[in-house]
């Protein structure tokens, strides 16, 4: 009762789900923690009607998301989803969850954090994706999600680069770093000094 408890507060699941078991598993000589939970929705919204119904039909096989590590073990979360039917239009639907993007075996939390570590440039693709305990290709995707937004300069490499340093006076100090597109004339990106600065990233990929 006392883990379930230091569990509960860890994972900050809020009023919206509640744990209901914790078992560990050997999964690939890895030892993981798979908690067990549910959401505490007495009712949901019918995607048909808009109607609101409390009738419960059934519940779904759990899904498993890779979690956060939990005490510094691997985690997953199990959620058993409750499928309710609405008794105006009798239509029969799953109630929708905030735990992860649909067709994700991740949760939005993990692929957080997997992106806050993306920020690292000391860290490989390779080592990011053995510590969060997933894939490579997943790290590569969630990657390539958050730079599909980013302009096409900053993006791709342009065949020819230039980078020089000017006066500007910040915080850091007297001079910055710029990156320019020499071809094209363009300015790609600035950083606010010319020295290493910790957690800066260069966006030229």
């Amino acid at each position: 009762m006392e883990e379930l408890k230091e569990v509960e507060n860890l994972l900050k699941l809020g009023d919206q789900y509640k744990i209901i078991k914790i078992e560990e598993r050997d999964e690939k000589k890895r030892l993981k923690k798979i908690i067990y939970v549910e959401s505490k929705n007495k009712k949901a919204k019918c995607p048909s009607c808009d109607n609101y119904t409390r009738s419960i039909h059934d519940k779904l096989k759990p899904i498993e998301l890779k979690y956060l590590k939990i005490f510094e073990q691997d985690s997953k979360i199990s959620i058993i989803k409750k499928r309710f039917i609405c008794h105006v239009c009798n239509k029969k639907f799953t109630e929708k969850l905030d735990l992860n993007q649909k067709g994700k075996t991740i949760s939005n939390k993990l692929e957080q954090k997997i992106l806050k570590d993306l920020l690292n440039y000391n860290l490989s693709i390779k080592y990011i994706a053995n510590v969060n305990d997933v894939s490579s290709g997943i790290v590569r995707n969630i990657l390539k999600n958050a730079m599909s937004e980013y302009p096409e300069q900053l993006r791709l490499l342009p065949r020819v680069i230039s980078f020089d340093e000017f006066k500007a006076d910040t915080d850091y100090g007297k001079y910055s770093f710029i990156v320019n597109d020499l071809i094209h004339r363009k300015a790609l990106d600035v950083l606010p000094s010319r020295k290493k600065i910790p957690n800066t990233i260069l966006y030229v990929l």
